[in-house]
């Protein structure tokens, strides 16, 4: 099947503001010249299963809004790592997907701090393969408002970013689906306003058990959770509203 790429002709146009690129199942690479995009506020590149890198200088658009796509390729094909978006300051909006056979740095998420206007962050993982000089420590954005960890997160037991005490007081919506996760317990409880999470989904965790009624002590300020194929339910679904 032919490799399908981008006219050299859409690099003229400086104006354009959207770069809706989803489910180009086909897009191996993106060429370089794109950083004169300069107008881009919105790209979508999620759902390229093919695409294993970032075109250089894609860090040069420093309007865009929309980020969705972002990969973290292996280091052999390529050079980009999250600290690449720390000058992306303009971005609301951001999803990044990690290949297999990534290296993640234990502190590269702390790039993140400097993107003040972000509120939604998605990260998803490769099947296997991607490697941590540690266990992984995202310092959550202080207005960020929503949270979404999906595709093989590949930890276990729940990561120190999810411990009600490190939630910024802004999140309200945590949605983690697949993955190896096993456990939602963080440990002693804290009943400090610290955490105001509202909404959480947890989707698709086959070897995660849940009590409904614990996950609500853990959580006290929740008014929906949603609960789909873990290993001991099928389906659950709770609203505040409709508590008896």
């Amino acid at each position: 099947m032919k490799q399908l790429e981008l006219p050299p002709s859409i690099f003229q146009l400086e104006s354009l503001a959207v770069l809706g690129l989803k489910a180009c199942h086909n897009l191996e690479t993106l060429p370089n010249d794109i950083e004169s995009l300069k107008n881009i506020r919105w790209s979508d590149l999620s759902q390229c299963y093919l695409l294993e890198r970032m075109p250089k200088r894609i860090e040069k658009l420093t309007n865009v809004e929309v980020l969705k796509g972002f990969v973290i390729g292996s280091s052999s094909k390529s050079s980009y790592q999250i600290s690449d978006l720390a000058d992306l300051k303009n971005l609301e909006r951001l999803s990044i997907h990690i290949g297999s056979g990534a290296i993640i740095d234990e502190n590269e998420f702390e790039s993140l701090k400097g993107l003040s206007k972000l509120e939604h962050l998605i990260i998803s993982w490769g099947v296997c393969g991607t490697r941590y000089t540690d266990d992984i420590r995202i310092s959550l954005l202080s207005n960020l408002k929503k949270l979404h960890l999906d595709e093989d997160f590949p930890e276990e037991s729940i990561p120190r970013l999810l411990k009600p005490t490190n939630l910024p007081v802004s999140l309200k919506d945590l949605n983690l689906a697949g993955g190896k996760l096993a456990s939602m317990d963080h440990g002693k409880l804290d009943h400090s306003d610290s955490c105001k999470l509202e909404i959480i989904h947890l989707k698709y965790l086959k070897h995660l058990i849940v009590d409904p009624e614990k996950l609500q002590t853990l959580f006290p300020s929740s008014v929906y959770v949603e609960i789909k194929d873990l290993q001991n339910l099928l389906y659950h679904e709770w609203i505040k509203d409709e508590e008896r």
